[in-house]
C-alpha cells in the first residue's frame, strides 16, 4: 500500500472513531433526559412564589414510575388544552384525601394511582395518573 492510502485509512480510522463517540454521547444524554431528569421552563405566575415565570427547573423521572407521588409535590404535566406546552402545579389530593374546595370539605374518590392538583382558578382541578 501507499502512503497516500495509509493516510486515508487513518484518517477514516480517526473519524469513524469521533462518530462512534458521538453517537455513544447522544445515546447516554437521550437516555438521560428520558428516564432520569429533564429540564422545563415555567412560564407564568400561577406557582409564584415558589416558582417564578421563566425559572428554569431540573425535574425527575422516577418518582412517578415508583407510584411516590405525594400531597405537596410540584410537579411538571402536559397541559389539557395544549398539549405542546406543560404546566406547573402542587399536587393538593390523593386517593382517600380530605379537599377543601372553597367552603366545602369532602372526600376525594380517585381510581389507584391518581391525585388531584389545582385548575387555572381554585375551583377547577385536574386529574393526573401517576
Amino acid at each position: 500500500m501507499t502512503s497516500t492510502t495509509t493516510r486515508m485509512y487513518s484518517h477514516l480510522g480517526r473519524w469513524l472513531g469521533l462518530a462512534g463517540y458521538m453517537i455513544q454521547y447522544g445515546c447516554i444524554a437521550h437516555c438521560t433526559l428520558e428516564f432520569v431528569g429533564d429540564f422545563v421552563v415555567c412560564r407564568g405566575p400561577s406557582m409564584e412564589p415558589t416558582i417564578y415565570s421563566k425559572d428554569v427547573i431540573l425535574t425527575e423521572h422516577i418518582t412517578h414510575r415508583f407510584n411516590r407521588i405525594t400531597r405537596g409535590d410540584v410537579i411538571i404535566a402536559r397541559s389539557p388544552s395544549n398539549p405542546h406546552t406543560h404546566i406547573c402545579k402542587r399536587v393538593t389530593g390523593l386517593e382517600g384525601d380530605r379537599v377543601k374546595d372553597g367552603f366545602k370539605t369532602h372526600y376525594v374518590r380517585f381510581e389507584a394511582g391518581t391525585f388531584r392538583m389545582p385548575g387555572g382558578c381554585a375551583s377547577r382541578y385536574t386529574t393526573g395518573t401517576s
